[in-house]
């Protein structure tokens, strides 16, 4: 896998889940598409469905914690994995704590 080349080099990828929306939205439905992409500009989208089993690669990648998975919202996509697939995702950083930390504050 590519990116886990990438980020051998530079332990940092992007990740971002996405799930479907039901009328009710009190109800979240399962993540339907994970997102990760490298330093490169690298990006893998995979498809999610309880049927199937994760890339091998993807899971080391994904249960590495010196490798940073940054985004919005991760911590809560890890958990979202976690409870709906039984992924363990670490490592997880959200941006916006970053911009916080460097005093920039969301539009």
């Amino acid at each position: 896998m590519i990116i886990f080349r990438d980020a051998e080099e530079f332990p940092v990828i992007g990740l971002d889940c996405q799930w479907t929306q039901i009328y009710d939205r009190n109800r979240r439905q399962p993540v339907a598409l994970l997102q990760v992409s490298s330093h490169k500009g690298k990006v893998a989208l995979v498809r999610l469905s309880r049927n199937q089993q994760l890339p091998h690669a993807l899971g080391l990648l994904l249960n590495n914690p010196r490798i940073i998975k940054s985004g919005i919202e991760t911590i809560k996509d890890a958990q979202y994995l976690r409870n709906d697939y039984g992924i363990d995702v670490k490592g997880t950083y959200d941006l916006r704590y970053l911009a916080e930390a460097v005093g920039l504050k969301p539009n």
